[in-house]
């Protein structure tokens, strides 16, 4: 598969695209949609989105060149996962200023970052960071389907009863946490959450299995839910597993 390197007229009219908010559809996910959706605080300004854009940009094509980034569809989309060790040594900042050089070639505009002043160009960089980007523009994308599925009654409706029930069940598993022994039985909790519904809690209990760290064990006619806390080794895989999995459409 032929992989093509973007280029300094894309980024250019990348650039131009942060300075009139475009008309798509509330689901678009495009990097210029999300720029525009961002909240108050926390915030990108036009310059530093458009900087974590850029290193971003180049520590991909670096990878995808060198074979470190492999293809695979997610939700019907194609993108790309690749380690985070090798995304944080992928070199970025020649690349960076000459393609910035090429940018204000192309347009004299200038608001663009001054490439040839390495403090100023650090500091967006610190501003920016390439891991920080990805994890702010993940969380533009959740903001931006939720305020798309309000507009779909339907899907709106599935989407929160599936949020309501998440987050009862965390509900459940903080209070098993918080008894003495991080243990509680079915009883117990039954107790505790008079107020739901019996089916909603027959519901809790069925996916309470899918919690790796919960122990379930039957004790005469009780049954017994305890909390068992994860080894840093587990953790530590379980981080590393979320963070090599770094999507880029």
């Amino acid at each position: 598969m032929t992989i093509r390197q973007f280029s300094a007229e894309e980024a250019k009219n990348f650039w131009l695209s942060l300075s009139l908010k475009p008309k798509h559809a509330l689901k678009c996910r495009c990097d210029i949609c999300l720029y525009f959706s961002q909240p108050k605080k926390p915030h990108f300004s036009r310059r530093t989105f458009f900087m974590a854009w850029l290193v971003h940009r180049i520590k991909l094509d670096y990878l995808k060149e060198n074979k470190k980034a492999q293809r695979f569809r997610d939700h019907g989309e194609w993108a790309w996962k690749i380690t985070s060790a090798d995304y944080d040594k992928a070199p970025f900042r020649k690349k960076l200023k000459e393609i910035l050089a090429e940018v204000y070639d192309l347009t004299y505009d200038e608001k663009l970052i001054d490439c040839s002043i390495d403090a100023s160009l650090g500091n967006y960089i610190k501003r920016s960071g390439a891991n920080k980007f990805i994890d702010f523009k993940d969380s533009l994308i959740l903001n931006r389907r939720y305020e798309w599925l309000k507009t779909q009654p339907r899907l709106w409706k599935s989407w929160k009863q599936t949020w309501d029930n998440g987050r009862f069940y965390q509900r459940i598993i903080n209070f098993i946490r918080s008894q003495p022994g991080q243990k509680a039985t079915q009883r117990e909790l039954e107790r505790h959450f008079s107020n739901k519904r019996k089916a909603n809690l027959e519901r809790a209990f069925e996916w309470l299995f899918f919690y790796p760290n919960l122990r379930c064990r039957k004790k005469g006619k009780s049954i017994i839910f305890s909390w068992k806390k994860p080894t840093k080794a587990k953790i530590k895989t379980y981080n590393q597993k979320v963070a090599d999995e770094v999507r880029a459409t």
